[in-house]
């Protein structure tokens, strides 16, 4: 079976996510890049519904999915 350039990308990211210095660094600046996305739509209103809590909703839905698929795993 042939590898995927996918696969092999993928592979390459899962590998390069393992060092200390680059988890530090995704602790630190995806919840600031999440929390500037957040307050970048705050001012946008939808239908009467803020566009960020609309949009928040969803990725907290997902993320809780994927929090309680690894604690049972």
């Amino acid at each position: 079976m042939s590898t995927t350039r996918v696969q092999l990308l993928l592979t390459e990211y899962g590998s390069s996510h393992q060092n200390p210095a680059n988890k530090a660094i995704h602790r630190v600046m995806v919840p600031l890049i999440y929390l500037s996305l957040v307050a970048l739509l705050w001012g946008i209103s939808i239908a009467s519904i803020n566009a960020a809590l609309l949009l928040s909703i969803p990725a907290m839905i997902y993320y809780l999915m994927l929090s309680f698929r690894d604690a049972a795993v």
